[in-house]
């Protein structure tokens, strides 16, 4: 039978492990409250770029000389599934769910397959995503916008595309968009 000092030193033991523990839960709280603010503050950045980037691949995707990523190849292959999962730490279970999910080629298919029909395309305008449907035979929602009027910019790659360059713009959109009040 365990002596009182054993129980002792066990109590002490369980008492500073729940200290520790109560401690990474407060940081692992506070880190999730500023990680949820920083995406909301990114939500309406998010869904513009969705929009826009989804517009431009709806317009060039129909007319002649248009990439083949974008126009397609006429047959309904499935070549290449990416996979892309967390490099955050603590999210072990997160990213092999996400690997787990990717196994899955024949529902991966077939959501990829409903996704493209009319009905499906359709969605959009109901969920107020206005973007050109990639099927040809898709209605046109009359909200989206006409893209034979929209300026394109010249965007330099070689200027935008250096690091230094990149952290100047997004020190940039922090300081002005972050400080937007919300």
């Amino acid at each position: 039978m365990p002596s009182l000092k054993q129980y002792r030193t066990r109590i002490a033991s369980v008492k500073s492990t729940q200290k520790i523990t109560s401690a990474m839960k407060m940081v692992a709280a506070a880190k999730l409250r500023r990680a949820q603010e920083k995406a909301e503050a990114a939500r309406p950045y998010a869904e513009r770029m969705s929009r826009m980037l989804g517009s431009l691949a709806g317009s060039l995707s129909g007319g002649a000389g248009a990439p083949a990523l974008l126009a397609g190849t006429g047959r309904s292959e499935v070549h290449l599934v990416v996979v892309a999962t967390s490099d955050r730490g603590l999210c072990g279970a997160f990213n092999s769910s996400i690997v787990r999910g990717a196994r899955n080629l024949d529902a991966a298919k077939k959501f990829y397959d409903w996704a493209l029909t009319p009905s499906a395309q359709a969605l959009g305008a109901a969920t107020l995503q206005f973007q050109l449907p990639s099927h040809k035979d898709a209605k046109v929602d009359p909200r989206v916008p006409d893209f034979r009027r929209i300026k394109l910019i010249n965007y330099d790659y070689a200027k935008y595309g250096q690091t230094a360059e990149r952290r100047r713009l997004i020190q940039r959109w922090e300081k002005e968009v972050n400080s937007l009040p919300r």
